[in-house]
């Protein structure tokens, strides 16, 4: 029975992707002209298999489940109950748990699992058990409950890899099913062990779950994995790999014609991959794109990846206030959905954003919740907990073999008593042994346990004590700016009432040196680096500032600039600042007298130990008269 239908799925899936092409998200059609289209097709079908079938296509492979779909899977649940075809009845089911776990509403995939499990088709299937117990592992991994997750995934795959099974498969389409059961499994569970930071293990199950696909000529759904397995180099750093298999990944796609939404998510990974590298133009176009077409689809999950990643993509570009506006409707619609690892990335984005425009309370409440899902993601009884159920899979595999072969021996063996009582005796001293084992490892996790409590509370206080600090220093360094401000508009309005040029001058000189160091204090306060300098940016804005102060036009002056990008101490910054500001002011304001154009060279780079500053300029230099009146007098009497 599950042979035929499935028949028909591949048969009628063929035929609706020719017949139905004009109505994808590609073209711009209503969903009631959509709706009323499938409708009137359905009604000039007669087998009431082959309506639910083009119903399921529909939703599935060709509107990837789009929100006015779910009237399609109504109606074939509805025909299937109605004509009472028991496989068709699970096969909906299942549908709508896609669905529902597609657009982020497990609540509602849950209850279909709960009856789809009940169904005796499905209780008599084993290949429809796998996929029940397959989506309900995806809504427990989707909920955070990664425990619960593997486990399901691996009672899935227990059930297609089962002895007999393989033997028992009579046509080549059903044990393509399983192959392609199988490659999915393998895909989840590789996303499992990347959720736990697990490397070799997540490369190990997305090569399996590739090689078989590729087997199989599923360019599209390979592809779909390469993408996954390109978030796991993008999560160990590795930004290069990642990109590049994110591209191989979008044209595997692309080949084996994805959906719209598998396509979207391509761009979406391509471009975080592109933030990592910094390419913040490029990443943009492929995250805004995304994020466009997830929009049109009303894809809740694309949605709230899309927001993060632009949110991100602002806090980067220093658009503050724009990746709050993101990175809210992005923890909104995780914590709607329930997606905890969404929510963790949310909650780093708002932490960083609010960090930066100086709002601590919030940053601080987002780093706390940070480290909640964090913790509740990756603490080490999840770990210990996936490794045990992964060993007890492995074993039962084993076990399940060697009980078939010794079902065979048992028919041409006469001493069963004999290796019974052998077998008995080894299972005690195992069974003591183990015990011992046993008492020795929980001594040991206890000990672990309380070492790593007091460590953590440790590393808590410390943390907050550095929090503090930096705060506290970025508040005096803000401060000392304010007040050097202040000093400088003192001086600039004390300026108006001297008609004295040489006070004025001497007025204008210390005001010139005050914002000096203010610039100082601005760059330690802004960058949140309180124990060096970045001598290119403030150079750049020293210089910046002594141009416009004195009304310097780029056509009268040009400036060239090479600075070193030289992190210094604050205790360095502040004479070489007064110097250079001193060097600058005097070359703009005397060096260029009756000169139609001049040049001005600022270096500061390191040779050979050695910090050098040079000012040069070719303007009218100092006369011989005036040298030798500076130059101190001899007696040469």
């Amino acid at each position: 029975m599950e042979d035929n239908i499935l028949q028909q799925f591949r048969m009628l899936g063929v035929l609706l992707l020719m017949s139905f092409h004009n109505l994808s998200y590609g073209q711009d059609q209503s969903e009631g002209a959509v709706i009323d289209s499938i409708l009137e097709v359905i009604e000039t079908i007669e087998d009431p298999k082959s309506k639910i079938v083009l119903l399921h296509q529909q939703a599935n492979y060709i509107y990837d489940f789009a929100p006015f779909t779910k009237l399609f899977l109504d109606t074939a649940l509805i025909i299937a109950e109605t004509e009472q075809l028991p496989d068709e009845v699970a096969i909906s089911h299942l549908t709508l748990m896609q669905y529902y776990v597609s657009n982020a509403l497990l609540d509602s995939a849950d209850w279909h699992y709960n009856v789809g499990m009940a169904l005796p088709a499905v209780k008599q299937g084993t290949v429809h058990q796998s996929d029940f117990l397959m989506l309900k592992a995806t809504i427990l991994k989707n909920q955070g409950n990664i425990k619960g997750g593997i486990e399901f995934f691996l009672r899935a795959l227990s059930l297609l890899e089962q002895p007999g099974l393989w033997e028992s498969l009579t046509t080549e389409s059903l044990k393509i099913d399983v192959k392609r059961s199988k490659s999915i499994l393998h895909n989840n569970l590789a996303n499992l062990y990347k959720d736990i930071k697990d490397f070799d293990s997540a490369v190990k199950h997305y090569n399996h779950s590739y090689d078989i696909l590729m087997s199989l000529d599923e360019k599209g759904f390979a592809g779909t994995v390469l993408m996954n397995k390109a978030g796991l180099y993008q999560d160990h750093a590795i930004y290069d790999t990642a990109y590049q298999i994110q591209i191989l990944a979008k044209k595997l796609k692309m080949e084996g014609e994805a959906s719209q939404r598998s396509i979207a998510m391509s761009d979406l990974n391509i471009g975080n991959a592109l933030l990592e590298l910094n390419e913040l133009t490029e990443a943009g176009k492929y995250i805004e794109g995304a994020l466009h077409a997830f929009i049109q689809m009303e894809n809740t999950a694309g949605l709230t990846s899309g927001y993060i990643a632009r949110g991100q993509l602002n806090l980067k570009s220093k658009e503050y206030q724009a990746a709050i506006s993101d990175c809210k409707k992005g923890k909104e619609l995780a914590t709607s959905a329930e997606i905890l690892d969404l929510q963790q990335k949310a909650c780093d984005c708002l932490f960083q954003a609010y960090k930066m425009v100086g709002n601590s309370a919030e940053a601080l409440a987002n780093h706390e919740a940070l480290k909640l899902l964090s913790d509740s993601l990756r603490n080490s009884k999840n770990t210990k907990y996936i490794t045990q159920l992964e060993m007890q899979y492995n074993f039962d595999k084993v076990e399940e073999k060697r009980l078939v072969q010794e079902q065979s021996d048992l028919l041409i063996q006469h001493d069963k008593d004999s290796r019974n009582r052998r077998a008995f005796v080894v299972l005690i001293v195992l069974l003591a042994v183990s015990l011992f084992v046993g008492y020795l490892i929980y001594q040991n996790y206890q000990i672990k346990k309380k070492s790593e409590l007091e460590l953590s509370l440790k590393n808590n206080a410390i943390s907050k004590a550095l929090q503090e600090k930096e705060l506290l220093l970025g508040e005096i360094h803000h401060r000392v700016k304010n007040n050097l401000q202040v000093i400088s508009s003192l001086l600039r309005l004390q300026s108006r009432y001297v008609e004295d040029d040489v006070a004025l001058n001497a007025i204008s000189a210390g005001r010139s040196r005050v914002q000096s160091m203010a610039l100082l204090h601005e760059n330690l306060y802004q960058n949140d680096n309180f124990t060096g300098v970045n001598m290119q940016k403030y150079f750049d804005r020293l210089i910046d500032g002594l141009f416009t102060t004195l009304n310097i036009s780029p056509d009268k002056i040009s400036l060239i600039k090479n600075i070193q990008p030289i992190d210094l101490d604050v205790d360095f910054v502040v004479p070489i600042g007064l110097i250079t500001n001193e060097l600058i002011t005097n070359a703009l304001k005397h060096a260029f007298v009756n000169q139609e154009f001049g040049v001005l060279t600022v270096r500061l780079y390191e040779d050979n130990h050695k910090l050098i500053l040079e000012v040069s300029d070719n303007g009218k230099g100092m006369s011989t008269d005036f040298l030798k009146a500076k130059a101190p007098h001899s007696d040469t009497s």
